[in-house]
């Protein structure tokens, strides 16, 4: 298995919604709907992963080079 797709797995909804549980337990009360919502989404297999916040940071910064092998 490619490591980026072992990396997409381990990093995927599972462990999204146990950081996102995580983060609303310490969130400022108006961004509890929003990470509720989140969660929800993540149950579903919707929106956003770890692996692709990870990704998207990464993307984001224009003195970085990104492989995915």
């Amino acid at each position: 298995m490619e490591k980026f797709i072992k990396s997409k797995l381990d990093l995927g909804y599972g462990e999204t919604i146990i950081k996102l549980k995580e983060m609303l337990k310490h969130c400022h009360p108006s961004n509890g709907e929003k990470l509720i919502q989140e969660v929800n989404d993540a149950k579903m297999n919707k929106g956003s992963t770890i692996f692709d916040w990870i990704e998207e940071s990464i993307l984001d910064n224009i003195n970085v080079m990104l492989f995915l092998e």
